[in-house]
């Protein structure tokens, strides 16, 4: 996720540093964001839990 978004890298150049095929970086790259996208969604509903939102 940092090499592909903070670093801005490409899939290819992010597989070269990191020794893997670029299919890899893209599976984990999606399985990462997923990941992000359901503990943001969880930390959202807890800021809003008993504030009557």
């Amino acid at each position: 996720m940092v090499l592909r978004y903070y670093c801005d890298l490409s899939v290819d150049q992010t597989a070269e540093i990191l020794g893997c095929s670029a299919g890899n970086v893209k599976s984990q790259t999606f399985r990462g964001l997923r990941s992000l996208r359901v503990r943001l969604e969880s930390a959202g509903a807890d800021t809003t839990e008993g504030h009557g939102l």
